[in-house]
């Protein structure tokens, strides 16, 4: 699989191809593929959208782009959908600098939903800590 660990201006609109076993492979191969965004009205963030070859959204994680030495880091709204189109589970991240560069803390409301869309459970995290909890 092609490391993405790093970003650049120049990956901004094109897509990167995978097999189902999530290897890099050509447009005829693909099962599904990741696209590279730039987050509206925030230079320091991107969105990395995941897509079924039909267009169908698999998932959109935005990150904080990387700088010097520290790597990309998920940071922002996470979401994962059915393959119906509704949203499966959604979440936020918080990057917090003064911690391992790798990792990013739960923060805000985490929320699962069952396929038809009504709601699953609902999670308030502050910090990367459960603050209080809702099934």
């Amino acid at each position: 699989m092609m490391d993405m660990s790093a970003i650049h201006a120049q990956e901004i609109g094109r897509r990167y191809y995978f097999d189902e076993d999530k290897d890099s492979c050509t447009i005829k191969e693909a099962e599904y593929y990741h696209e590279y965004t730039e987050l509206e009205d925030d230079p320091d963030h991107y969105v990395l959208w995941s897509k079924k070859m039909d267009g169908t959204i698999k998932s959109k994680e935005e990150f904080r782009k990387p700088s010097g030495t520290t790597p990309k880091q998920l940071d922002g709204v996470q979401e994962y959908y059915w393959d119906s189109g509704q949203v499966k589970h959604r979440t936020t991240r918080q990057y917090r600098a003064t911690r391992n560069p790798f990792s990013s803390d739960l923060h805000g409301w985490t929320e699962s939903f069952f396929e038809n869309g009504v709601q699953k459970r609902r999670d308030f995290y502050q910090n990367g800590l459960l603050i209080e909890g809702h099934c």
